[in-house]
């Protein structure tokens, strides 16, 4: 349920009765942001004034059916969840569009990088990095307490801040991406995610440092909600990470022998199927299933455990020495070979999932696909769909001794 306390109407809109129908009317920056004029019908007026009235979200579905019913319309068939329902839709729409605001809810300290002096509810350790947690922790996906640790008395990595939508502020920024689940914009000093096709996590900032990050959700407690804030704290925690040296491979990953195998591919070619296949044939066991955080450390390349793991459920909190990145294609028959330095750097960096959202952090990626070919071997498997495909992987491995892994090691 949204707390509607502290909601008041943006000083930028207007509402004006034209010719007896009811509009909410942008001015100043939000026309130059194309911000449509708002038309009303009974009940969004109903609604708007109660909002402003400062009447709570749970006595709003009464307010329409007094008002309604007073004006002579017959109620009867109309239940509260549906009169609730239509108020949370629209009170949503007036928060997108930014009638609806409240005061800023922003920490200064978020900027100047200084988060030793907030009071954390939750802190997590992720691949080394710690982030301290602001919010309901209720809302959090339940895989996150695996990696709960203490809470520091100094700074944390980065913080994450759960807002309410109420505190969703407007932005005037340069668009990076335009897709249908994803807008992002940057934005003084701040990366500004929004999420169209989202229905509770609407907009998601991190400081351009990874420093810090701000989740504007309306904390319910479910599962479609959960989701998409643990998608959320993904794409800020990789900010963060790539800022410290760490990067994401889309792969699915092993460990065998104490080191780490990771298979990486464009969806559909197999990665989930071939690490299946050597844990029902060798007993390999999993450390993720989708999702590879990967660092260097004096020389070797390591993976470390994280709890994103696409709809895989298979997530470890090991950090692990890597052995060897195999980059899948399907083909007519198994082989494996070993790709050109070019082709290996530019495959690996493809399959990253850390930011590519400007040059410099594109460059990021890309050197570091380079130097994990000093530190790892990387390898190509044209495969089939087929066990045989890692009893070939396998033979291989033994045989060149990738990261000291032996057969009988």
């Amino acid at each position: 349920m949204l707390n509607l306390s502290g909601y008041k109407p943006s000083d930028r809109y207007m509402l004006r009765s034209l010719h007896g129908t009811y509009y909410l009317i942008p001015t100043g920056q939000d026309i130059a942001m194309h911000r449509n004029a708002i038309k009303f019908n009974d009940t969004g007026l109903i609604i708007w004034n109660a909002v402003n009235s400062g009447i709570p979200m749970d006595k709003i579905p009464s307010v329409i059916r007094q008002r309604l019913t007073a004006d002579g319309i017959d109620m009867s068939s109309v239940s509260d969840e549906e009169l609730s329902d239509d108020a949370y839709t629209f009170i949503r729409s007036l928060i997108r569009q930014n009638a609806l605001v409240t005061a800023e809810c922003t920490d200064s300290r978020l900027h100047s990088g200084s988060t030793d002096s907030l009071s954390f509810d939750a802190c997590y350790k992720i691949g080394g990095l710690t982030t301290g947690f602001i919010g309901c922790t209720d809302c959090l996906d339940i895989s996150l307490e695996d990696f709960r640790t203490d809470i520091p008395n100094g700074a944390v990595d980065q913080l994450w801040r759960l807002c309410p939508l109420i505190g969703m502020p407007g932005f005037n920024g340069r668009m990076i991406i335009h897709t249908v689940q994803l807008e992002l914009f940057e934005s003084g000093g701040w990366y500004v995610m929004t999420f169209p096709s989202n229905r509770h996590l609407l907009m998601c900032r991190v400081t351009t440092d990874g420093t810090a990050a701000e989740f504007f959700y309306d904390h319910r407690d479910m599962p479609e909600a959960r989701a998409e804030l643990f998608y959320g704290l993904r794409n800020a925690f990789l900010v963060a990470a790539q800022q410290h040296g760490m990067f994401a491979l889309h792969s699915a990953s092993i460990k065998y022998n104490g080191y780490a195998l990771l298979f990486c591919g464009q969806s559909g070619t197999g990665k989930s199927t071939h690490t299946a296949f050597w844990h029902e044939l060798f007993g390999t066991p999993y450390l993720n299933g989708d999702l590879n955080l990967t660092g260097i450390e004096d020389g070797v390349a390591y993976v470390y455990g994280i709890p994103w793991c696409g709809t895989s459920g298979i997530y470890t909190t090991d950090r692990v020495p890597i052995g060897a990145i195999t980059l899948l294609r399907q083909a007519s028959d198994n082989h494996v070979s070993i790709p050109s330095p070019d082709s290996a750097q530019l495959l690996v960096a493809q399959r990253m999932i850390s930011p590519t959202w400007c040059i410099p952090l594109a460059d990021m990626n890309l050197d570091y696909a380079g130097r994990l070919q000093d530190c790892c071997h990387i390898l190509k498997l044209s495969c089939t769909a087929s066990p045989d495909a890692a009893r070939v992987m396998k033979a291989y491995i033994d045989n060149v001794r990738i990261g000291g892994i032996t057969a009988d090691a």
